[in-house]
């Protein structure tokens, strides 16, 4: 019964169980009946009689054992795929992790070719162990988590995705907008998260965050590369005086 099941493909929803079950009793019944005709015919016994309980007793039996195996094989597989999210998420913000992000980007960055070439953030909470340091890792967490929500805000719109690389260090992929949109979303986020303090508790903190974009060229050997250079305006972005947004150029210098 299992190998029956199994051919059929794991059912993903009770539509598909039922078709199972269908698909189960019918061939069961059809195998029971034909193998019962053929002992019927080769033992030169009446057909009829045989054939009855031959097709009645899988007509009963088949969906009751094929609902039962089917429906645990879908539970297993929705376990399996929760397990598989939960591997990539984050669990503070519920953003991908670093291991999801960086799948996300790389299967991004291998379509580029012939499409829309993606575009990549990477963003630091200025001072953020200033922000440790002075109320505690429990506020650094609840800025962590509201300047997420504020980028899913402003990104997903565009259909970006949001990850966590560690610590405050976050990311965003846009596979399907242009450099200027993503500039222009990042400086709205940047502006918007300078006007709005994090709440934390009864009281507000004051954060800012640095921003470095990059866009992923055809050219471009690996995403490390992409990665590189966004790394790197991030890092001219917080050298200059933090709280800005600044884009790498088309190549690095030598």
């Amino acid at each position: 019964m299992l190998a029956q099941i199994t051919a059929f493909g794991t059912p993903r929803s009770r539509a598909d169980l039922f078709r199972l079950v269908a698909g189960c009793t019918l061939f069961c019944v059809s195998v029971s009946a034909g193998l019962t005709c053929l002992y019927a015919f080769a033992m030169n016994m009446p057909i009829g009689h045989a054939l009855a309980p031959a097709v009645a007793i899988p007509m009963l039996l088949t969906p009751l054992t094929s609902w039962a195996i089917a429906k645990n094989m879908m539970k297993l597989h929705e376990a399996r795929a929760e397990l598989e999210r939960l591997a990539r998420t984050d669990p503070l913000t519920g953003a991908l992790n670093r291991r999801g992000f960086l799948e996300l980007a790389e299967q991004a960055f291998e379509r580029r070719r012939g499409a829309a070439n993606p575009q990549l953030i990477l963003l630091d909470i200025d001072r953020f162990k200033d922000v440790n340091d002075t109320h505690g890792h429990a506020a650094g967490d609840a800025a962590i988590v509201q300047i997420v929500a504020r980028m899913r805000e402003t990104f997903e719109p565009l259909g970006g995705c949001v990850g966590r690389m560690g610590g405050d260090e976050l990311a965003v992929l846009l596979s399907g907008a242009s450099a200027g949109v993503a500039a222009a979303a990042a400086e709205a986020l940047r502006a918007a998260i300078e006007r709005r303090p994090v709440s934390y508790g009864e009281g507000q903190i004051n954060a800012t965050v640095s921003v470095g974009l990059a866009t992923a060229f055809d050219d471009d050997d690996d995403l490390d590369a992409v990665l590189l250079r966004a790394d790197r305006a991030l890092y001219a972005a917080k050298s200059t005086g933090r709280n800005r947004v600044c884009a790498a150029p088309r190549r690095n210098a030598a």
